[in-house]
């Protein structure tokens, strides 16, 4: 899939939206924005298959070891920073259409309380 300056520009608007910055790009060190950089990354790498030199030409000159560094704390960032995880799924579901696994969990939750109130009125009848 060829990524072009629109397909960074809608990808980059909705990582904004998710974590309620504006302007990603800016040569900052605020951990917020270097967080959602870190998922810019990851999705451009992900989505377009691109090489971190690639990402970070797109990304304002950014070093492909910088690229590099980012993607590879994806994993532990998710596992360590719930408010990360959360804007890094919500962010994949947007992208993706897949649902995060939070919207899983409480579509389960919908189902067994369905459930437990048909085993409930069952009991009552008898």
């Amino acid at each position: 899939m060829k990524c072009s300056t629109h397909n960074v520009d809608s990808i980059i608007q909705v990582i904004e939206e998710e974590t309620n910055l504006s302007n990603i790009l800016l040569p900052t060190r605020k951990r917020q924005y270097v967080d959602a950089r870190r998922i810019l990354y990851f999705l451009l790498r992900k989505i377009y298959r691109l090489s971190y030199q690639e990402i970070g030409d797109k990304c304002g000159g950014k070093n492909h070891a910088t690229i590099l560094h980012s993607i590879k704390d994806i994993e532990f960032m998710c596992k360590s920073d719930s408010n990360f995880k959360e804007n890094f799924d919500n962010c994949k579901s947007r992208l993706w259409g897949v649902k995060t696994e939070k919207e899983l969990l409480l579509e389960k939750i919908a189902i067994l309380e369905k459930e437990l109130l048909t085993i409930k009125q069952q009991r009552n009848e008898i």
